[in-house]
């Protein structure tokens, strides 16, 4: 049986965030005893809007890296609700890349940092045994003191652990990909990204999205929508809401390949640890509101490489503090008020006066808002020795 100080379940940017924020710790002799597992083989297929926002960036930074894959930037967003909109414009607001290349590169990065990562290797059982995890895999046994769950909303870990979590917590996606001129698509021409939130009114709690995307060298639309689903009791018809903004947009549904996936959002209430476990990134929670995951997966792996740190340095792998730590942490705070704002955004009509308070303070309180991300992301922004 391969044993290891500590085992990370998933690949993926909360995973490998969570190993090499342990380097920028200077925790050289733990990632010596670290291994990441990776169920699929890179570059793999990972079905996302592929937005990295400037706060992604900056945690990239602060970790030493840039991630250097095709992609279109964003400088000016619209919001459309009700049959008004407004735009918001800023230089390089976000970048649109494709995940399999993101995350493939971001991989390579971490193995040129001397992380080990084994792809191709799915966990199928994981228990407590003799004060340490065992984990069952599709090739043998492995044994950790500790291990971090960074294996998606569907996480196995968090499954075959029974974690403790409240029910309908998971947000549904649907994308598709369409051809596009982009000497005469304006998404293309003015670097533009569309959040429509229209479909609220018919029980999505989310919004359509279309956002420039490249393929292979190919330009293309990435569209789709996302239904938070904070209201258990507010059931929307995703396919038949996608299939009449399609129809808005001079494109039928009908003609793609639907591609659908999950997000586990943000509950304050819910288990992030249990005894030698951390939960990090989609197995423990991201933003509701708008379902943006790429930069809070990476700023996970800070909290959880610091309450690691203190775990091995005393032994102690309770993991109790986890919580607070995580809850009462810049990350943790903004999870919180998005997920207040998305309670209130997308509940029942009578409830949704913060949806149309926004629409009426329009690009204001949208400039107010990044003007502080700004100011949050500069505390993400590398530190000069």
């Amino acid at each position: 049986m391969d044993q290891y100080d500590l085992v990370i379940v998933g690949g993926g940017p909360a995973g490998l965030s969570t190993a090499l924020s342990l380097e920028r710790l200077a925790q050289r002799r733990l990632l010596e005893r670290t291994l990441v597992l990776e169920r699929e083989t890179y570059p793999r297929v990972k079905l996302c809007g592929g937005g990295v926002t400037r706060a992604a960036d900056a945690y990239l930074a602060r970790l030493g890296l840039h991630i250097d894959v095709p992609s279109i930037p964003i400088h000016a967003v619209r919001f459309q609700y009700a049959g008004r909109s407004f735009t918001v414009h800023s230089p390089n607001l976000l970048r649109v890349v494709r995940r399999e290349e993101f995350d493939a590169v971001l991989a390579d990065a971490a193995q040129q940092r001397g992380l080990q990562i084994k792809a191709g290797v799915a966990v199928t059982g994981v228990r407590r045994h003799n004060g340490a995890i065992k984990l069952e895999t599709n090739q043998g046994t492995l044994r950790a003191r500790a291990v971090v769950a960074a294996d998606g909303a569907n996480s196995t870990v968090r499954q075959k652990l029974g974690f403790n979590q409240p029910p309908h917590r998971l947000s549904r996606l649907i994308e598709i990909l369409t051809p596009e001129d982009p000497a005469t698509t304006p998404a293309f021409t003015d670097h533009l990204a569309v959040f429509d939130l229209n479909c609220v009114s018919q029980g999505i709690q989310g919004y359509v999205w279309d956002f420039p995307s490249l393929l292979n060298g190919q330009v293309y639309m990435n569209r789709g929508i996302f239904d938070s689903r904070v209201h258990a009791q507010i059931r929307g018809n995703l396919r038949q809401a996608l299939d009449k903004a399609l129809q808005a947009r001079g494109c039928e549904l009908g003609n793609y390949s639907l591609m659908g996936h999950p997000e586990r959002w943000f509950d304050p209430s819910a288990s992030f640890a249990a005894p030698r476990v951390l939960l990090v990134g989609d197995a423990a929670g991201v933003d509701p509101l708008f379902g943006e995951g790429i930069s809070y997966a990476l700023r996970y792996g800070g909290i959880a490489a610091q309450e690691l740190t203190t775990a091995f340095v005393h032994d102690d792998f309770s993991f109790r503090g986890y919580r607070q730590h995580l809850l009462h942490s810049p990350l943790g705070r903004e999870l919180i008020l998005r997920t207040h704002l998305a309670r209130l955004a997308y509940g029942p009509f009578r409830h949704r006066w913060a949806l149309r308070l926004c629409w009426a303070l329009g690009e204001g309180l949208v400039n107010c808002y990044l003007n502080w991300r700004v100011r949050q992301q500069r505390t993400l922004a590398p530190q000069r020795q």
